[in-house]
């Protein structure tokens, strides 16, 4: 519970994306513990593994997360985070733009809010699938607290506006970057 309520808290520090960039979305390890008194850099430590969807899964190895550097322009608001990761064929240089829950189903679908999201009641939200067919959204009418925590969690049920439903197995740190910079590796 206190984990998927820091992460509400940590979105406050992820700032816009930039115009024109290539998306990255990635997905914590089952592992990844995160509070609300880390920063970005606490949760991408370098040399731990993230899963990607691009489409297709990926392993990326983080070499660097810090600062983007600060420049004049900037007025002196705080730097977005910028994370350095390598796979297997190329690096990619990013700015992390959004962090959000990933909501992993007993169906094989990870599914995401779209926009503001609540952990205590999901009615209302849309969720756009991550992972198998990128872009569908569902709009979640209500859902079931089966292990009765107050938040949307595994377990769950969720019941779609459609009239479909689905069990919550998982949920994990979703990772949304802009990509800046892609290079072949050596």
């Amino acid at each position: 519970m206190k984990n998927r309520l820091a992460l509400f808290m940590i979105l406050s520090v992820v700032g816009p994306a930039a115009a024109g960039a290539k998306t990255m979305v990635l997905e914590g390890q089952p592992t990844v513990n995160f509070a609300a008194e880390q920063g970005l850099c606490d949760i991408f430590t370098v040399c731990s593994y993230w899963h990607g969807f691009d489409p297709y899964c990926s392993v990326w190895h983080v070499v660097y997360c810090g600062p983007v550097e600060a420049t004049v322009a900037d007025g002196g608001k705080k730097p977005p985070t910028q994370l350095v990761l390598e796979g297997e064929k190329e690096t990619r240089r990013g700015v992390i733009t959004r962090l959000a829950p990933q909501y992993h189903l007993t169906s094989g679908a990870i599914l995401e809010p779209v926009g503001p999201w609540n952990a205590r009641n999901a009615g209302g939200e849309i969720w756009v699938e991550a992972r198998p067919i990128a872009k569908v959204e569902h709009t979640v009418a209500n859902w079931d607290d089966r292990n009765r925590d107050n938040l949307v969690g595994a377990g769950d049920i969720v019941y779609f506006a459609d009239g479909t439903q689905a069990e919550i197995s998982a949920v994990r740190l979703g990772v949304h970057l802009d990509v800046r910079e892609t290079t072949p590796r050596k």
